[in-house]
């Protein structure tokens, strides 16, 4: 059954001052008087089912507030004001039942000054008890000395002590109304009285909680009063034990037998601060209570010394004195006459306890302020510590499983670390060695709630304060493999998080990573009794290590198993499937700082060889068991295994160097360098997977790291191995494709390290797939099977990703080529193309060498003082690119033969390198200087770049298309133009894994450029880019109106909403609504994005 949530009033703080109109910092602190109507929450389901099963306990005296005799409504009854009472002002507004709503906007800052005003009148003219002046500005005096004075005048006059402590309380509420000693005279009227006060009390409108601010605002106006409250409190009830004050000694009518009662001191306090307990007003109840739970603590202790200093004692020497040969019977008389009245003194004290919790405790733990209810879970702790012998039972722990229901964090987190205290208080007083029967029946109970908080609670720090109990637990044994497996999966995150970072998510991922380490070393210490005689496959492994290797992988792939078991089930889940590498590699990012020395053996079992699959302690990577009782290792005998192993080991190494500011890089550094060259030499790199994984290590080593000899020659062993790969597999240009990406970052890092022997390889590298192209191209027909195909990912598609940091240069037969064999004749076979021809078409390569020639010749224009000759080889190269590339796109774009999804996205492919070159070719022209007036001349007569009405139609065509696109994945309608196709509403975005937003705004940036540099002159364009800019996102309508730049931070991929639709957060929901434990929010929201098909089938990765 889900938990019912309390209708209580939801404010941003129950004591916060809700007037704006007053701004000077003297006046933050002051705030409404808040009431309720309704003191107590409703009883949980939990509660009413426990109060059905407990029998002769407490629990019986939890019924609603209505029907307890202690709880009468303050102010039910009325009695005439006796003109006793001293109050700050004889100018009080009736107060008015039936006036429940806010006033209106317009007159609602003048009432608010009027209340204002009339609060600093009355507090000017009230003067506070003494003892609240001594309590709440001042640590240079003796609470002891203070509560004895006031116990001494309880004892001369009753009233006027009692009276004046009642006023204290008041004052500490910030309350201006104080009670006359006549209005204590008689405790029959303590409900009536502080009715009155609470009327009086709520017609004053504004107070200042002077009690909560001292502990919860380090710049309180009082700060030590909380303290002082506390101690003064608790001290009182000390000495009024020591002074024999809570006890009185009556002897009875018929007989001359001595009766202990309880005294009128503790009978005065426990009828007149019980009344204030139940108050309408909030700061009333807290303060009441807080007084309550102090001399509850004080009686807590006293009964457990009587029993554990005085009882103890005397039964002893009683026991001695009776197994003595001759026993004295006076002695003996005298002892059972002390252990008799020790007896009734404790029986008294319990009373008093006990009475406390019917009086107090049992309403104010379910009481709607959060404030109140964290204060009695952490005051029950307390009594607890102080007599466990009384208060360590399953009758007084059920209030904290009760409360782990709690709709406030603050209460739900108070409980947990209450819990996680009581745990630690338990295992110090049995000294680890004997179970505490109340503490496993109580986590028999509540544990799965424990594990509903660990996994789905709203607030991060309550889940990390919960994966704390839950790891104490364990260490008594309370947990079952299942729930350490549900406990190890909560490391799985399905969104991203840096391991440099110092968010709470970071925190919760460390405290989940202590968790695993405990249940390692404790598996890895079983398995190791239980397999005595096995044998480690490799030789240069330890036996620890390799059982800990095993241990711990066995561990990630069932907890991994069962994150996405647990997850595949809600919705999103089955549109986007989880991507299980990422997960895994995040996972054991967090996992370094605990097992980061295990680099070494898992590198060496990954290329050592070994008969793992003759070994009868490992299990398949399909065996899905959560009996960890006999546990079987996971050891990297199949492929999928070994991709498992290849990315913890990614992860462990990423992780143990940027973590906590990179304190293990030096550590790490050491153990995976020696590994590196065997794990590309002698493993299995077909997998581009596991290729990848080793690929992103290299590039966390910087480059001192390299620098040493040994360092050099090993990555220059790995550099032959990687050149070798690149240039003979095929390569995919979409970063989609993993191991692209990672190319595209892999070669910019390996020429930074400046090794000559590297960057020469990658040089040979760019001239051999030169030449190869080169020759390809001389017999290339477009018309083969496959041609275009291997055309990009063989030659065209390499030259692009080496085009990003070394200079691309073709002859001009290989460019003939190009032209002649391949950009001529696609526009007619474009229709007979099919659909992975398609999506390979890309043209950046022409941006490429186009640059790399400009970027050449503007360096040896800038470098020279004398005028340079124009190179029209270069000139006419890129002459050649441009016209070609036009003419293609005026072909393809007049072809009514080709579908309009396959021609716009073609025309997309190619204007987007072409505006690229056309821009950079304009810069170049504009960058040149009055000494170069030949090439000046050259370019704006041989090789000017005019405007082409063809290509301003293309232009726009294009724009529509991609308009259209990301309208269709917005779901909005767009505005056109009168004389505009309507057939753009009906285009799909050809490729898949491309982001609309960003290819709309990318695009119409260029066009803006084109548009500044006077080469495009359709004047109505930039009118037609702007007319659906606020319907396309803030992104779209900030690179239209040129700001994108300006406000660049508040502009990125994930601060408006059609980026957030392309990555559509998954929100964790369940059959079964669990409040307040609700759905992932900010560190917990899962954004799960498109993610390429996963090629393992059999393994959780």
């Amino acid at each position: 059954m889900p938990v019912r949530r309390s209708t209580r009033i939801r404010t941003k703080s129950s004591y916060s001052e809700q007037s704006g109109s007053e701004s000077d910092s003297e006046h933050e602190t002051i705030g409404s008087i808040v009431t309720d109507d309704r003191i107590n929450i409703e009883n949980t389901d939990n509660q009413k089912e426990e109060e059905a099963l407990s029998q002769g306990s407490s629990s019986s005296e939890e019924d609603d507030d209505a029907n307890d005799d202690d709880y009468v409504a303050p102010g039910s009854r009325k009695r005439p004001n006796s003109g006793g009472r001293r109050v700050a002002s004889n100018k009080r507004t009736k107060l008015k039942q039936n006036e429940k709503g806010r006033p209106s906007n317009n007159i609602s800052s003048a009432v608010s000054r009027k209340e204002q005003e009339a609060y600093i009148s009355l507090q000017n003219e009230f003067k506070p008890t003494e003892l609240f002046e001594i309590l709440s500005s001042s640590d240079d005096f003796s609470c002891e000395e203070l509560a004895s004075d006031w116990l001494d005048s309880y004892i001369d006059n009753r009233n006027v002590s009692l009276a004046n402590l009642i006023n204290f309380l008041l004052d500490c509420s910030g309350c201006f109304t104080h009670i006359g000693e006549h209005d204590v005279a008689n405790n029959d009227s303590s409900n009536e009285t502080i009715g009155e006060i609470q009327i009086m009390f709520h017609e004053q409108k504004k107070h200042e909680f002077h009690l909560l601010l001292s502990a919860t605002h380090k710049k309180a106006k009082f700060r030590p009063l909380n303290d002082n409250f506390n101690i003064f409190m608790t001290t009182l009830m000390d000495l009024a034990i020591e002074k024999e004050m809570i006890y009185v000694e009556n002897e009875k009518e018929e007989s001359d037998e001595i009766v202990i009662e309880t005294n009128p001191l503790i009978i005065d306090l426990l009828t007149w601060i019980p009344s204030m307990s139940v108050s309408k007003i909030r700061c009333l109840r807290y303060v009441s209570a807080k007084a309550i739970f102090c001399f509850q603590d004080s009686l807590a202790r006293a009964s457990a010394s009587l029993e554990a200093e005085v009882l103890f004692k005397l039964r002893k020497q009683l026991t001695l004195e009776r197994k003595k040969k001759k026993p004295k019977s006076k002695t003996m008389e005298t002892l059972e006459s002390s252990i008799s009245d020790a007896e009734a003194t404790k029986t008294v004290i319990e009373n008093t306890i006990d009475n406390i919790i019917k009086l107090c405790f049992v309403h104010r733990f379910k009481d709607v302020d959060e404030n109140i209810r964290s204060l009695a879970i952490s005051y029950l702790l307390d009594w607890i510590e102080n007599n466990p012998d009384y208060f360590f039972k399953v009758t007084f722990l059920k209030y904290f499983g009760w409360l782990l229901s709690d709709s406030s964090n603050s209460v739900r987190l108070q409980v947990i670390r209450s819990l996680h205290d009581l745990i630690k208080f338990s295992n110090k007083r049995n000294k680890n060695t004997v179970d505490n029967a109340a503490l496993r029946q109580f986590f028999e109970r509540f544990k799965d709630r424990m594990l509903e908080i660990a996994g789905r609670d709203i607030d991060i720090q309550v889940r990390l304060t919960s994966v704390q109990v839950l790891s104490s637990i364990n260490g008594l044994g309370y947990l079952d493999d299942h729930e350490i497996i549900d406990i190890i999966s909560l490391i799985f995150f399905d969104h991203e998080v840096k391991v440099s970072s110092s968010s709470r998510d970071v925190k919760f991922l460390n405290e989940v990573t202590k968790f695993l380490a405990n249940i390692v070393s404790e598996k890895t210490e079983e398995f190791l009794i239980n397999n005595e005689r096995f044998k480690v496959p490799v030789i240069s492994v330890t036996e620890e290590q390799f059982v800990k290797v095993g241990v711990l992988m066995r561990l990630l792939h069932n907890s991994l198993l069962n994150h996405i078991n647990s997850t595949s089930n809600l919705e999103g889940y089955a549109k986007v499937p989880p991507d299980k590498i990422k997960l895994l590699q995040q996972a054991a990012e967090f996992l370094s700082p605990k097992f980061y020395n295990l680099i070494e053996t898992i590198s060496k079992l990954l290329y050592e060889e070994g008969n793992f699959d003759g070994s009868t302690i490992h299990a398949d990577a399909d065996d899905f068991s959560n009996d960890l009782g006999d546990i079987k290792l996971f050891l990297p005998e199949t492929d999928n295994n070994v991709l498992f192993y290849a990315t913890v080991l990614g992860g462990l190494c990423t992780g143990g160097i940027q973590y906590n500011k990179g304190q293990d890089r030096q550590a790490v550094t050491q153990l995976i360098l020696p590994e590196l060259e065997d794990l590309f030499k002698k493993m299995n790199l077909d997998s581009d997977q596991i290729y990848t994984q080793l690929l992103n290590v290299i590039q966390l080593l910087n480059t001192e790291e390299w620098n040493s000899s040994e360092s050099k020659d090993v990555i220059f062993n790995i550099n032959k191995t990687i050149t070798k790969r690149f240039e003979s597999s095929p390569v995919v240009l979409s970063n989609a494709n993993a191991i692209t990406k990672t190319y595209k970052s892999l070669i910019p890092y390996l020429a930074s390290l400046q090794i000559p022997e590297v960057t020469g390889y990658w040089k040979s590298c760019l001239i051999n797939v030169t030449l190869s192209f080169k020759k390809f191209m001389e017999s290339f027909d477009i018309k083969s099977d496959n041609s275009i195909t291997t055309l990009y990912l063989q030659y065209v598609n390499k030259l692009v990703i080496l085009g990003k940091e070394f200079a691309i240069e073709i002859s001009e037969t290989l460019l003939d080529d190009i032209v002649e064999k391949f950009l001529k004749p696609l526009s007619e076979l474009l229709p007979k193309i099919d659909s992975d021809a398609i999506s390979v078409l890309d043209f950046k390569l022409f941006t490429s060498i186009v640059t790399w020639n400009l970027a050449t010749w503007r360096d040896v224009i800038k470098n020279n003082e004398e005028p340079i000759a124009v190179s029209h080889t270069t000139l006419n190269q890129i002459r050649t690119v441009l016209v070609e590339l036009l003419n293609l796109s005026s072909k393809i774009d007049s072809n009514p033969e080709i579908q309009h999804d396959k021609k716009f996205h073609v025309l997309h492919v190619i204007l987007s390198p072409l505006l690229d070159i056309i821009i950079a070719f304009k810069m170049f022209e504009l960058d040149l200087s009055e000494k170069d007036s030949d090439w000046i001349r050259a370019l704006r007569q041989e090789y000017s770049v005019i405007s082409n009405e063809d290509l301003t139609g293309i232009c726009h065509k294009v724009f529509l298309y991609l308009e259209s696109c990301l309208g269709k994945f917005l779901g909005i309608t767009l505005d056109r133009v009168a004389d505009e196709d309507v057939n753009y509403g009906a285009v799909n975005l050809v490729d898949v894994d491309g982001d609309p937003e960003k290819e709309l705004c990318i695009y119409t940036i260029k066009l803006k450029g084109l548009i500044k540099l006077g080469i495009l002159n359709y004047s109505d364009l930039t009118t037609r880019i702007g007319l659906n800019q606020e319907k396309l996102g803030p992104l779209f309508e900030s690179v239209v109106s040129e700001t994108v730049f300006e406000d660049e931070p508040k502009n990125n991929a994930e601060s408006h909403p059609a980026a957030k639709l392309n990555q559509e957060p998954v929100p964790q929901q369940y059959d079964e609504v669990l409040e307040p434990i609700e759905e992932f929010t900010q560190d917990e929201t899962v954004h799960s994005p498109p993610h390429p098909a996963d090629p393992i089938v059999s393994s959780p990765i």
